[in-house]
């Protein structure tokens, strides 16, 4: 097999690793060990020595613990821990390479305001697909949580680890109820027994309300207990099935992810919980061992079962080194071309253009940049100098190549590249190439572009590519992949400014602590202006930006352009203006706001005064205010390299401020195929839970994009707005949740939510490169994963449903019918929903399941349940589109019709934990402090007897049920986890 065929393999298992966003782990799992796992600390931390060693605990702890819960199939080995710049430099301390803060696994990291101090993944993809990082507070770290030490309210550092990783690495959900998001804390099984949310059904425990630890009671409209309702487990609960790792792994018991056998540590399929909902019934041990790092491609295990004498990692304790770069440019005779003839501007010059506006503004101040250039071989342009002074930028800037010659050699310049990263004996690892490229490699050419791959995989160097035209060599995609960087695209469209967008955000993404200091985008723009016309635009700057606001002009005829640029309050500036500056060889303008600009919409306009049409470059960049945290806008793709039709295509952007979601905003990704200009699609992208979304209302919007034409390479950026005042800021009340002694303190909300002001922010995705088109429609529509019960009547026997619509092309469009379908029992309607009773139309009240709504809204149908001896009815329903496409199966609901009132106090009920005692989600653990920090009445075994008894006592971490101990007054927030990042 020949290195190119080795490499596209490889490719394509990197590509599969790479479906969550950005996910750039470099974990590698090899003999049961996994290496190179990054522990990074955010530069605003201060400095505490304690830190490194409370890490080093943690993992230790979760090292033995992750081997024992894998059945001996995998524990921690080389772990680094990446201290920030701003500390001191210590002996020990060696230099960083490869390791940085954004692309760590496991970042410390001060609270994030929607989830406080409790340990989270960031997660966006679905089952089974890693997630993109583990956040954890210095606070939790330091055992120095306001409300107590974290084992009391979390349980052990080492097993909250181990529930996070199950997130972080497996790509499995939590097994408890999450209210917020659609997960009930209860639900009827087949006996219509009321039954908790959990992956167990017997463990031993009793229901309260949350808020006044009395009695539950019956949500009229469902006959299930209400949101106020929670379980709580036993803790003197013995034997390991009582729970699992990512349900109540604080139970000293639990040792093990739940399975699919019939014994104490089987799977509950039947629960309505995120992980049956996400990965349609299955266990989280099959999840698990269905990955890459227990499973080959053949299907055989890997990594299989093996005993070891000790689980304890090597630690390695690293300092951050300031971003280093390396822009590769080709300057092969193909950059002569022209795209668009009634512009008439060749490559190289566009090129030279984008490239000098990148040096001049986008690179982070105090970053090290070399450049080189290559035709069919390379040349040095640049050694590595960092960027201090405005001096600096503009002789690096006088440097960018603007000629056209020979034939092309990609190898060359990646090569040439990593010999400049590896100048007086300097380790490369961690620099990072940006390489653009407009046409195929020549033939015999060496070091080619696949050799050259293999070099700087070797040498731990992130490469970003950026294809110039369709024409581009497909390799340029999986050198991106495999060296752990980003793909872009540029068409030649003149009305495309992805050229530089995809420069940009490739500066931007691997180092954005450094890039954040430096400017945002708000606004980029080309237009193609004809002879005598103008144009007009706005753009708003809200005041979360505006420090060094800088407007940019670049056009492409000798006669230039006229332009202005109007303030909110009327000033206007002009190209005659004291304000501007000209770079007349590269055609730039660019206007330079001191201090703070004014908030509100600028108005620009530019007129063309050129004989002939002109391509016209705006942008509007700022610096972030010094008051608060900038509102931004980042977009990725789940993958470039799309081999199989149909393609799984997704569109993601989060828009957050600090580290707050925002919801409500608009957000609008623009695709420009192939052929540039004529084909150029916009899709909204939606925050919904459905379709492409894994969590509602977690500031991370998504959509697939299905509107391919033919194979080639697609553009993609995302454009952000706030343009009806409809978002807000998603923050968590700390303690909101918790079971306070005093229910008098218990806020009424658990979530707040702040106006945002307008706002505008654009983004950079990246490209899908489709490699095998087929006309034929191909797409189903998305499975349907939010069916539920919105109201049951117990009178006339009808259950009211509903559920987000999905489209006819997954979550795009409107699909043509539904098919509904009931059992008196999950298992059942798992395994032979076709044969399972049909609902009709005769049998609806309202609604219809042949005229849906379109994709995004919300569809209702009332059902009249015939009459039967089923205690129990359950319901799923699929959608099919006009060709006969199916979408799956839907998650199940379960009704009964035999109403209960309410709930006694300290009811016993079947087990399950829930969100709502724990506060929130996101991708966090459930918090054993929600069961044993306060004074309540609690239902206690009574050691040696078989008897329950009520008993009013109070418990501190560690003592014994019964035993009379004084305990502080309690409050605050606990155990929130796993909310849209896991917790």
């Amino acid at each position: 097999m020949s290195l190119t065929a080795v490499l596209r393999g490889l490719t394509v298992a990197v590509l599969v690793s790479l479906c969550a966003g950005n996910s750039h782990t470099r974990v590698k799992f090899e003999n049961n060990v996994y290496s190179d796992l990054v522990l990074a600390i955010h530069p605003d931390v201060p400095e505490d020595l304690d830190i490194i060693e409370r890490l080093k605990t943690i993992v230790t702890d979760a090292s033995e613990y992750l081997h024992i819960t894998t059945r001996q199939r995998a524990y921690f080995g080389g772990v680094s821990i990446l201290v920030p710049e701003t500390w001191q430099d210590r002996p020990e301390y060696e230099s960083a390479t490869w390791e940085t803060y954004d692309t760590s696994d496991v970042r410390v990291a001060a609270p994030n305001p929607e989830f406080d101090h409790n340990p989270y993944v960031r997660t966006y993809s679905g089952c089974g697909e890693k997630g993109e990082y583990m956040h954890l507070t210095p606070a939790y770290i330091l055992d120095q949580v306001p409300l107590g030490s974290t084992d009391y309210l979390w349980g052990p550092g080492g097993r909250v680890f181990i529930h996070e990783w199950g997130h972080l690495r497996y790509g499995v959900f939590d097994e408890y109820g999450i209210p917020s998001e659609g997960y009930p804390n209860f639900y009827f099984n087949e006996n219509g027994r009321i039954t908790v949310t959990g992956c167990k059904v017997n463990t031993p425990g009793y229901s309260r309300n949350y808020r006044t630890n009395g009695r539950c009671s019956t949500d009229r409209a469902t006959g299930l207990p209400d949101e106020e309702c929670q379980f709580f487990p036993y803790l003197d609960t013995q034997g390991s099935g009582q729970g699992s790792v990512m349900y109540m792994q604080f139970l000293n018991p639990v040792d093990h992810f739940c399975d699919d056998s019939e014994g104490e540590h089987g799977h509950n399929a039947d629960a309505p919980n995120k992980q049956n909902r996400v990965c349609d019934g299955r266990s989280t041990w099959d999840v698990i061992t269905s990955t890459e790092d227990f499973r080959a491609p053949d299907g055989t295990d890997i990594n299989t079962a093996r005993a070891v004498s000790s689980t304890q990692p090597t630690f390695r304790v690293v300092k951050a080194r300031k971003p280093r770069y390396v822009l590769a440019f080709d300057t092969s005779g193909s950059m002569d071309s022209v795209d668009d003839q009634s512009v008439g501007t060749p490559r190289r010059s566009l090129l030279y253009q984008t490239v000098y506006k990148l040096v001049r503004e986008g690179i982070p101040d105090g970053s090290h940049v070399g450049m080189v250039r290559f035709r069919e071989n390379a040349v040095r342009l640049q050694e590595l100098t960092e960027i201090v002074t405005e001096e600096d930028r503009e002789e690096l800037a006088e440097i960018v190549p603007n000629l056209a010659s020979g034939g092309t050699c990609i190898g060359c310049g990646l090569v040439e590249a990593l010999e400049v990263l590896s100048m007086n004996g300097a380790d490369p690892a961690g620099g990072i190439v940006i390489v653009l490229s407009d046409g195929d490699e020549s033939a015999n050419v060496h070091p080619n572009l696949t050799e050259a791959t293999e070099q700087m995989t070797a040498a731990g160097i992130t490469v970003h590519s950026v294809t110039y035209s369709s024409a581009a060599d497909q390799r340029m995609e999986e050198v991106a992949a495999i060296t752990h960087g980003r793909a872009f695209f540029y068409s030649g469209a003149a009305n495309s400014n992805s050229l530089e967008e995809g420069l940009r955000e490739a500066v931007r993404v691997q180092n954005s602590a450094a890039a954040r200091a430096s400017s945002l985008q708000l606004y980029s723009n080309a237009v193609k202006i004809e002879a005598g016309a103008t144009f007009n635009a706005s753009v708003l700057l809200d005041s979360t930006v505006g420090e060094n606001t800088e407007f940019s002009f670049g056009w492409t005829a000798d006669a230039g352009v006229q332009w202005s640029v109007t303030s909110p309050r009327g000033t206007v500036y002009t190209n005659s203006s004291s304000q501007v500056s000209y770079n007349h060889a590269a055609k730039i303008a660019t206007v330079k706001l001191a201090g703070k600009a004014e908030v509100g919409s600028w108005l620009i306009q530019v007129r063309n005064h050129a004989a002939g049409a002109q391509r016209v470059v705006i942008t509007v960049n700022s610096r972030p205010s010094a008051a608060e945290p900038p509102i931004t806008a980042n977009a990725w793709l789940s993958n470039s390299d799309l081999q199989v039709w149909p393609p799984r295509a997704v569109v993601y952007a989060e828009v957050t401020q600090g580290l707050s979601p925002i919801i409500g905003a608009h957000v609008m990704a623009t695709v420009q195929g192939p052929d540039g200009q004529q084909n150029s699609y916009t899709l909204q992208l939606r925050d919904d839970g459905a379709g492409a979304d894994l969590t509602r209302n977690d500031g991370t919007y998504s959509a697939y994009f299905t509107q391919f034409t033919g194979t080639g390479r697609y553009s993609v950026s995302a454009a952000v707005t706030n343009p009806d005042g409809q978002a807000q800021l998603k923050t968590s009340i700390a303690g909101s949740a918790a079971p306070f002694k005093d229910p008098s303190k218990m806020p009424t909300s658990t979530t707040s939510y702040q106006p945002v002001e307008s706002f505008e922010r654009q983004s950079a995705a990246g490209v899908f490169q489709l490699l095998d088109y087929k006309p034929e429609d191909g797409f189903p529509p998305s499975r349907i994963t939010d069916l539920e019960v919105v109201k049951v009547s117990y009178s006339d026997r009808t259950v009211l449903l509903r559920w987000t619509a999905p489209g006819d092309d997954y979550d795009q469009g409107r699909a043509s019918q539904y098919d509904v379908r009931m059992s008196r029992d999950t298992r059942s309607l798992r395994s032979g929903f076709d044969r399972a009773a049909p609902v009709n139309g005769s049998m609806l009240a309202s609604g219809s399941l042949t005229n849906p709504v379109p994709a995004g809204f919300h569809e209702y149908i009332q059902v009249l349940v015939p009459l039967s001896d089923d205690k129990t009815v359950v319901f799923a329903v699929t959608a099919l589109d006009d060709n006969g496409n199916t979408g799956g199966t839907s998650n199940f609901v379960s009704v009964t019709f035999d109403y209960q009132d309410s709930y006694g106090e300290g009811s016993e009920v079947s087990s399950g934990p829930s969100a709502a005692m724990i506060g929130a989600i996101v991708g966090g653990v459930l918090g054993a402090a929600l069961i044993i920090g306060v004074s309540i009445v609690i239902a206690v075994k009574i050691s040696g007897g078989k008897s329950t008894r009520i008993r009013e006592i109070r418990i501190t971490p560690r003592d014994n049920f019964g035993a009379d101990v004084d305990l502080p007054p309690y409050s605050g927030p606990q155990g929130k986890m796993d909310a849209t990042a896991h917790a």
